[in-house]
């Protein structure tokens, strides 16, 4: 998988996903407050895995974070909690390093 979206219908959360074919080990985590999602992508860089696809939605008025990592080619970089100008301006910046956006959320 390399994509997930959830949305609710009702009173039932729904969930899309998108895959693709390859081999390698990959993590999906669901239903993450901040500080839990940070720690586990922490955790999971460490173990050489990439972040490619994070979403947020809410549940019962809480933020909550889910995110798919897969076995990392390269360096990856998350940005989150920045105004646009500050993330565009740190965006302009790491495009010289030849890092590319993969995924934006907003929220």
């Amino acid at each position: 998988m390399i994509d997930l979206e959830t949305y609710v219908v009702g009173k039932n959360r729904f969930y899309a996903g998108i895959f693709k074919e390859g081999k390698g080990q990959y993590n999906l985590w669901t239903e993450l407050d901040w500080k839990t999602f940070e720690t586990i992508h922490r955790g999971l860089l460490q173990q050489n895995m990439a972040l490619i696809d994070v979403e947020t939605y809410t549940v019962n008025g809480k933020r909550k974070y889910m995110g798919i990592w897969l076995e990392k080619e390269g360096s990856t970089i998350l940005l989150s909690g920045l105004t646009w100008k500050k993330f565009y301006d740190k965006w302009v910046k790491i495009d010289r390093d030849n890092m590319r956006l993969i995924d934006l959320e907003v929220y």
